[in-house]
């Protein structure tokens, strides 16, 4: 019953896309840990940043270490491998 669920879920790359537009203000195609945090700062419902718990995850999505997050780094760290991997979306 969970694959038939699954396989019926389909990623939303336009609402991906618009997030990851959202966050990188400068239109270079990447997004620095600033434009993370800043986004946070932005954001009414959070009224508390831990800079340092947005640092360590910066990190862990900085697959090649540059010290930016691409495209494709952004949607491995926040797409279901589970539902990306279905027929559907492939």
């Amino acid at each position: 019953m969970v694959n038939n669920i699954t396989e019926n879920v389909q990623i939303d790359f336009k609402t991906m896309r618009d997030a990851f537009r959202a966050i990188d203000t400068s239109n270079s195609g990447i997004i620095t840990i600033d434009q993370v945090k800043n986004g946070f700062r932005f954001d009414n419902h959070i009224t508390h940043i831990d800079t340092d718990l947005i640092d360590k995850l910066f990190e862990r999505l900085d697959f090649n270490k540059n010290g930016t997050i691409n495209y494709s780094e952004f949607l491995a760290a926040t797409v279901d491998k589970k539902v990306a991997l279905t027929k559907q979306n492939l």
